[in-house]
């Protein structure tokens, strides 16, 4: 099975870990989009699971430009990945 995980706060992180630890222990292929959110790449890297950043604006002008484009992105790396 191919599952797709997009995480946006270290919580989602500490809610999903153990999740995606069983699925990738047994076999199935795992992709995760995270924010650059707080710690959160940290956390991913820690437990080397790979990641695919999403872009972060540093003010609202820049939060407002990179929010369609970071959606778009998801959107076009789900249709990529083509998760179950």
């Amino acid at each position: 099975m191919r599952v797709l995980f997009c995480l946006n706060h270290p919580a989602h992180y500490h809610l999903c870990k153990n999740t995606i630890a069983q699925l990738k222990e047994d076999g199935h292929d795992v992709f995760i989009l995270a924010r650059q959110k707080d710690v959160l790449l940290d956390l991913l890297k820690n437990d080397q699971f790979e990641t695919v950043p999403l872009k972060k604006g540093r003010n609202i002008f820049e939060k407002i430009k990179f929010r369609g484009p970071s959606f778009n992105y998801s959107v076009e790396y789900a249709k990529r990945v083509k998760p179950d």
